[in-house]
């Protein structure tokens, strides 16, 4: 991909390839060599004015420092690209994706009380703009996940039950019932 758009000098291609590359080296969990070249997506972009990717580049690097176990301070660091991200979204959809992003961070990083105005900002925005796919399921999950450190585990098993993709929500309820003590409904939920 990446020969053919430097052969056709397309700046969108080029920038693109490096992002999927990233991708592919993020999913097999090396975070070092996904930084570096979401890194490259992101100054090629900016060299070139290349102005539409830049958020989704910023969040891909958020959501690479996020899930980079040797990095240090990654959730800063997540933080920060997640705002660059906000700050070059196209709009309110995307803007949905990147405030539930920021909250799962704050959340995977223990941080509750921090994670709250994130969903808020994402339940707002929801009155407008649409959640679809994966981001509905990792915004429910991220509610889930707060009621559920919050100890409103009702509220954590009810929501649970919006998360459309059967494993995610598998996996969630079994840690809502583990977290209530029922050991046989959380391992029916984990089988």
């Amino acid at each position: 991909m990446q020969r053919e758009a430097i052969r056709l000098n397309n700046g969108y291609g080029i920038s693109s390839s490096y992002k999927h590359m990233a991708n592919i080296y993020s999913f097999q969990k090396n975070y070092g060599k996904g930084l570096e070249l979401h890194k490259k997506a992101l100054e090629y972009a900016i060299s070139k004015k290349e102005t539409n990717s830049l958020s989704s580049i910023y969040q891909n690097i958020g959501a690479t420092y996020s899930n980079y176990p040797e990095q240090e301070p990654k959730l800063d660091s997540a933080l920060i690209y997640f705002q660059k991200a906000l700050d070059t979204a196209l709009g309110g959809t995307q803007k949905l994706a990147i405030y539930v992003r920021m909250a799962n961070v704050e959340l995977d990083a223990g941080h509750t009380d921090a994670a709250w105005p994130y969903l808020q900002k994402t339940a707002f925005l929801r009155k407008e703009y649409p959640l679809y796919g994966a981001t509905s399921d990792a915004y429910f999950l991220a509610l889930s996940n707060y009621y559920r450190k919050k100890g409103e585990l009702d509220k954590a098993i009810l929501l649970s039950d919006s998360i459309a993709s059967q494993i995610p929500q598998a996996s969630q309820k079994r840690f809502v019932y583990e977290s209530l003590g029922d050991y046989k409904k959380a391992y029916e939920w984990y089988n």
